[in-house]
């Protein structure tokens, strides 16, 4: 008898429709939590490195720096000269393209490689007695695996974005310009490289696509009819409370 109840038992709405959001629910932590995280580690990172920074020179007196470039400026000259041919970089905007959709879509996926950032640079200055960036490089990819399995709830977010970013640039790397990457030697700043050479090169674009629209739809007159007509009632109301006064 039970058997035959247990059968035609019919399951609630509300738990139909409680059951239906959990199954479409993302894996991995909320999205709250894991800003709060990066909103502490981030910061304290950012204290941690200008306190090794700081005290390293204290601790090491005999340490002999190796890496040529210490500050991303300078850094970023050198890494341009790198990125000369034009397939090289176009390769590079995709790729970049391609990390801003992916950290987009999924906000988690931000904070665990903007940590990473953090603890990439942290050995940077922990490991300038070095002529390479490979225990760097090591740190960064790692702990953004590690973050992005625990913030997202699997490693295969992370590690399609590193697979799909690293080949883009590599190709370009190894084809057309015919060098070693930069990343092997400067990881992090070669990340931050990568965002600043894709802004250099999109916001000008930007900025012709929107005077053409402005251009097009006469939207500064327009501004500037509504901020005289904005004025003409502000001067109204001023008139109008005098004379009430």
């Amino acid at each position: 008898m039970s058997a035959i109840n247990d059968q035609n038992y019919v399951v609630p709405e509300t738990k139909r429709r409680r059951s239906s959001i959990e199954s479409q629910a993302l894996p991995g932590l909320t999205f709250s939590f894991t800003m709060i995280v990066a909103s502490i580690a981030v910061p304290l990172l950012i204290f941690s490195s200008i306190e090794i920074k700081k005290r390293l020179p204290e601790i090491m007196p005999d340490m002999e720096i190796q890496k040529k470039y210490t500050t991303f400026d300078n850094f970023y000259e050198f890494y341009l000269s790198e990125h000369s041919h034009e397939d090289t970089r176009a390769l590079h905007y995709a790729a970049t393209t391609y990390l801003i959709q992916a950290l987009i879509f999924d906000e988690r996926l931000l904070f665990a490689f903007l940590i990473a950032a953090g603890i990439g640079y942290n050995v940077f200055q922990c490991t300038l007695f070095l002529d390479h960036g490979y225990v760097e490089m090591i740190a960064l990819l790692s702990s953004a695996l590690i973050l992005g399995r625990l913030f997202t709830g699997t490693m295969w977010k992370p590690l399609k974005v590193m697979i799909v970013c690293y080949s883009l640039a590599w190709i370009g790397h190894f084809v057309f310009e015919e060098n070693k990457p930069a990343t092997f030697t400067y990881p992090t700043f070669s990340l931050a490289g990568d965002f600043k050479m894709f802004g250099d090169w999109c916001f000008p674009i930007l900025q012709r696509l929107m005077n053409k629209i402005v251009a097009k739809f006469n939207i500064e007159k327009s501004v500037e009819e509504v901020a005289l007509k904005i004025t003409d009632i502000v001067d109204q109301l001023k008139e109008m409370s005098g004379k009430a006064a």
